[in-house]
């Protein structure tokens, strides 16, 4: 039986990052990154994308 789905928004920030790992753990993930204007989106962003790939 698989694991029950957990959706998780990403910053793509360190602490967001850290909850993506340890919740992966135990679910299945569904990631969702939200652009709302912050200064270091782009930076951010590329590391959601990075954690997507690990993770899948």
């Amino acid at each position: 039986m698989g694991k029950e789905l957990a959706v998780v928004a990403v910053s793509g920030g360190l602490d967001s990052c850290i909850t993506t790992a340890i919740a992966s753990k135990d679910y299945d993930l569904a990631l969702v990154h939200i652009n709302y204007g912050q200064k270091l989106n782009p930076k951010n962003y590329n590391h959601f994308i990075k954690l997507l790939i690990i993770i899948k």
